[in-house]
């Protein structure tokens, strides 16, 4: 169990009255469950058992407040559903982050010219309770055209152009005394840390699943730009320290590798990429050829069941995936993108994983590497190495 105090505040965000789960059961909560994920409203919902003063102060409107792991999150008691039988109260009491306040301001209709970060903030939290708080430099880099031709609430224009910035999101509240002084959001480039987490088969890991996916592959891509701007007349070469060549004339970039591997000789698998705001032609390609990177190859998914989750482990780090019970023994790295922790009952703490990438070649067995390179090598037709081949043994 860990020990929290939940904080009742009133609608002016000053603390009214105070739960907690150490000590007596007396005015204790339990069956709580706490959800984060990256990018979406925190949620936390939680059973009491009422008191004359918790009856008056747990109501829906009224705010709660809990610090955990030294960072306070607060939020809009959504729901209380009470059953009251033969003098025993009981309430399910279920909240959503404060940062869904925000779909009760409007942004009107408006043009933002090659915007960063900041200023979209800026713009969109001036009539409401929050402040632009930290912005990673690297989100800040991202320029871009945001335009809407409706009126729309702050949190979907928000959360709609996360992307845009490639910046995920974090709610930082402030308390001074018994109440909240300040509201900010912050955007990162990627929440979370790499702490060394692992997860294995055989100690916290229940199973793992494995699922390929072709249908959005592509071994090369043409780009779309705004009216109907394209990159003929762009030209890269390696020669010249570009990571690719693409003559003057072509209005797609193709990656011969992967094709061999994946494609069909002499024909490429084609792709689009659209950015309706971009206007340069080399900025268009550039961005064509980072897309290309996401899709030359197959998008490979895997399902992780987790048995127990370390108190060490938070939102969006980097964590190691070990399977030795595959027939290729499997090790991953990925993102902890979602997070559900009971503070009652830590057996019931659980996680999900994403953006899972291998962190050694599929190509290594339970064998000597070299054993398996020289099985390989023997079972190859006499001629020259094909692309694909050259590709194969390049993973030993």
């Amino acid at each position: 169990m860990t020990n929290i105090t939940l904080f009742i505040l009133n609608k002016n965000k000053k603390i009214i009255d105070v739960i907690s789960n150490a000590g007596t059961n007396e005015n204790a909560f339990y069956d709580d469950k706490f959800t984060q994920e990256i990018n979406v409203a925190s949620t936390f919902e939680f059973t009491l058992e009422l008191n004359q003063r918790t009856k008056e102060s747990v109501k829906a409107g009224n705010y709660l407040l809990f610090k955990y792991r030294n960072k306070n999150y607060l939020f809009t008691i959504a729901t209380v559903e009470t059953d009251d039988k033969d003098g025993f109260a009981e309430a399910d009491v279920y909240c959503e982050s404060v940062s869904l306040l925000l779909y009760n301001s409007v942004v009107q209709k408006t043009t933002l010219n090659n915007c960063n970060a900041t200023t979209f903030l800026t713009t969109i939290l001036q009539d409401t309770d929050f402040s632009v708080g930290i912005v990673d430099v690297e989100v800040d880099k991202n320029a871009a055209l945001i335009e809407t031709d409706k009126a729309k609430s702050v949190y979907e224009l928000l959360t709609g152009n996360l992307e845009t910035f490639k910046a995920e999101m974090d709610i930082r509240i402030e308390v001074d005394g018994n109440r909240v002084t300040n509201m900010y959001i912050d955007l990162y480039s990627q929440l979370g840390s790499n702490n060394g987490a692992r997860f294995s088969y055989d100690t916290n890991l229940e199973s793992v699943s494995r699922k390929e996916d072709i249908s959005d592959l592509c071994t090369a891509i043409i780009g779309l730009g705004k009216d109907e701007l394209d990159f003929r007349e762009a030209e890269w070469s390696i020669d010249a320290g570009k990571p690719a060549d693409k003559p003057r004339g072509a209005n797609f970039i193709a990656d011969d590798t992967a094709n061999a591997m994946f494609g069909f000789p002499g024909k490429y698998i084609y792709g689009i990429y659209e950015d309706s705001s971009c206007e340069d032609a080399y900025t268009l390609l550039e961005k064509s050829y980072e897309k290309l990177q996401e899709r030359k190859q197959p998008k490979i998914d895997y399902e992780c069941k987790v048995a127990y989750l370390d108190k060490d482990i938070n939102l969006g780090d980097t964590v190691t995936i070990i399977d030795r019970t595959y027939p290729e023994p499997l090790e991953l790295t990925a993102r902890v993108n979602k997070i559900e922790i009971s503070f009652s009952d830590d057996s019931n703490n659980t996680c999900e994983f994403a953006n899972y990438n291998k962190a050694y070649s599929n190509m290594i067995t339970k064998n000597d590497p070299l054993e398996d390179l020289k099985n390989y090598i023997l079972g190859l037709n006499i001629g020259k190495l094909t692309l694909a081949e050259i590709e194969v043994i390049k993973q030993y």
